[in-house]
């Protein structure tokens, strides 16, 4: 939006240069990432990782050893970031977080990446000698805890979600709010 191609300027300081076109560019893209992050939003909070990767295996037969190193990967994110924590805290009282700049920012960076990837090389480690240990593997079936079908939940869920889209293009139609149909700039021909 502030550093857009257009012919109708409307506003212009230093290198900020509003038009018109890029101004209902700006409005077309931020609604498109808003209505996707409204849908991740929704889809990562009202999910359980453990069922929906059971599922995946059991409806779409997902591989099992693909789906447990990504279960196993999901549980190991909060652990690194209260490692990440605990080094943050332990740097910060032994006064390695005080200095300013571009050098600083580097050591910080090899301070924190070399002892934090050496734990999860680690823990991946001993995560892979626990499936192993489990049989893991690609070839034979393996029985699951959970049995996964569907319900009357997945059946509103996808009721609604079809309803939305219906709706928002049945408005689409009627008429929009913002008088462009098309937000894609064409520099006219010399």
């Amino acid at each position: 939006m502030l550093f857009g191609k257009g012919d109708t300027t409307w506003f212009q300081y230093g290198i900020i240069h509003i038009t018109e076109e890029s101004f209902y560019r700006g409005i077309h893209l931020g609604m498109r990432a808003t209505v996707f992050a409204v849908l991740g939003l929704l889809f990562a909070l009202t999910t359980k990782p453990v069922r929906l990767f059971y599922s995946l295996m059991q409806q779409l037969k997902f591989p099992t050893n693909l789906a447990y190193s990504f279960m196993a990967s999901i549980r190991m994110l909060p652990i690194m970031v209260s490692e990440f924590q605990t080094l943050l805290y332990a740097y910060e009282i032994r006064g390695l977080n005080q200095r300013k700049g571009v050098t600083s920012f580097y050591k910080k960076l090899i301070f924190f990446s070399i002892p934090l990837l050496a734990q999860a090389i680690r823990r991946a480690q001993r995560i892979a000698v626990a499936m192993e240990a489990k049989q893991f593997k690609t070839s034979g079936r393996r029985s699951h805890f959970y049995q996964i079908g569907f319900g009357k939940n997945d059946l509103y869920y996808v009721s609604v979600i079809g309803l939305l889209l219906l709706s928002s293009s049945w408005i689409g139609q009627l008429g929009w709010f913002i008088p462009v149909l098309d937000v894609r700039y064409f520099e006219a021909s010399m």
